[in-house]
């Protein structure tokens, strides 16, 4: 009896071994949109957002000195992250109405549609 618990403590050992080495640990997302201009997101996501006047600068956190790829409609832009993980993005482009954008960096994204009101919609 005393062998067959040693075996199965043995066993046990090994799996608890292998297992710990070979599953990934998850971590909390890095990629983050902080403000669009003025206005905080507080790092929440959203689907959509209305922004008063023009070319807001885009701001967030990423992972420390990681590329962050910021796509408007379809034109793509790259910002590197600062030493803290900071980035910001200054559009000179966008009019009135919707735009598609699409933030990446390391494997995560953040996707929504940005309305930008410049006053002279109606």
């Amino acid at each position: 009896m005393k062998f067959i618990m040693q075996r199965i403590i043995y066993i046990l050992v090994i799996f608890l071994v292998v297992f710990a080495t070979s599953t990934q640990v998850a971590f909390a997302a890095a990629l983050k949109l902080t403000k669009i201009g003025e206005s905080t997101t507080e790092g929440q996501t959203f689907r959509s957002w209305v922004y008063q006047g023009l070319n807001p600068k885009l701001q967030g956190v990423a992972t420390p000195d990681a590329q962050v790829s910021i796509t408007l409609n379809s034109a793509n832009n790259k910002v590197t992250a600062d030493a803290t993980g900071d980035w910001s993005f200054q559009p000179t482009t966008l009019i009135g109405g919707q735009h598609d954008v699409l933030i990446g960096s390391d494997g995560e994204e953040i996707a929504f549609t940005l309305t930008i009101d410049d006053g002279n919609s109606s």
